[in-house]
């Protein structure tokens, strides 16, 4: 396998089938996984990492129809690599058309598929998005991204006929695995509700009555990362947060001393009164004899 390096991606070079079935590659360009950095509300905080939107949320598709691909702002433009052009090329040149910060791609044709991905003027790129357009009848949709454990996923077996009418998923789908049946399904939809590691594999869906397959699909699973830190909070906050902090001390401090004394000026008081109280008169006249 030759691999052909443009300095801003690095692509294996070979044919289309082999393209579409490949792991996304995540060495395109500049940071993999770019930090990105925001302004909210006064305060700035570290962002999850820069990520292609794809709509409908899927890595298949069938010739004749339109997705969306969009970076989180327009500092960020949507760039692809093909087999045909085997170079980077953003949208709204011999592709697409932009739309803010995102590409409306279709009618879509084979020549669509290939890698997909953000990337701003400092050469920063997202993770990849390998997306494939086929002519088959039965297209698999899977998330283009690997999942976090933990995370509901719903595979959708879709059905087209060579009519070219919206695609349709009413019929029981039978699932593959790795080539091995998983079960049939109504609505067309397998619907993971909690995806671990033991979950990955290549998907494939059929058509009960078509029996046509559609081509493989991978189903990638990550952990689930630790929550990020809130922002810190502006000085204002922090002096405020000390005041208030001081204040319940003294008003503690001048509640304990209060008990203190009005306990001592009690004690004081039964003593007093304890050392005054008469002699019993039995005792007087015990005394005498």
């Amino acid at each position: 396998m030759v691999l052909a390096d443009t300095g801003l991606w690095c692509v294996p070079m070979v044919l289309a089938a082999d393209l579409v079935a490949a792991e996304p590659v995540t060495e395109m360009c500049g940071a993999v996984g770019l930090v990105q950095r925001s302004l909210h509300g006064g305060h700035q905080y570290e962002g999850g990492p820069v990520t292609l939107n794809i709509t409908p949320h899927s890595s298949q598709f069938h010739t004749l129809q339109h997705f969306n691909v969009s970076c989180p702002s327009e500092a960020w433009t949507v760039v692809r690599i093909t087999q045909a052009k085997g170079t980077p090329e953003s949208c709204g040149g011999t592709w697409g058309q932009p739309q803010d910060a995102g590409c409306t791609v279709g009618p879509t044709i084979g020549s669509d598929s290939g890698l997909y991905r953000c990337q701003n003027n400092q050469s920063q790129c997202s993770p990849a998005a390998n997306i494939t357009v086929i002519k088959e009848k039965v297209v698999l949709q899977s998330p283009p991204f690997p999942s976090a454990e933990g995370d509901k996923v719903t595979l959708k077996c879709l059905f087209r006929n060579q009519n070219h009418e919206k695609p349709t998923s009413d019929f029981n789908a039978s699932f593959f695995r790795n080539g091995d049946f998983v079960g049939q399904f109504p609505g067309g939809e397998m619907v993971l509700e909690h995806v671990y590691k033991e979950h990955q594999g290549l998907y494939q869906c059929e058509h009960p009555k078509e029996a046509n397959k559609s081509m493989e699909s991978p189903l990638s699973v990550k952990e689930k990362g630790a929550p990020l830190p809130s922002p810190p909070p502006e000085p204002k906050e922090k002096l405020h947060r000390i005041l208030i902090s001081l204040g319940l001390f003294l008003l503690y401090t001048v509640i304990f001393c209060i008990s203190i004394s009005i306990y001592c000026k009690c004690t004081r008081v039964l003593t007093l009164g304890t050392s005054r109280r008469p002699v019993p008169e039995v005792l007087r006249v015990r005394d005498g004899l």
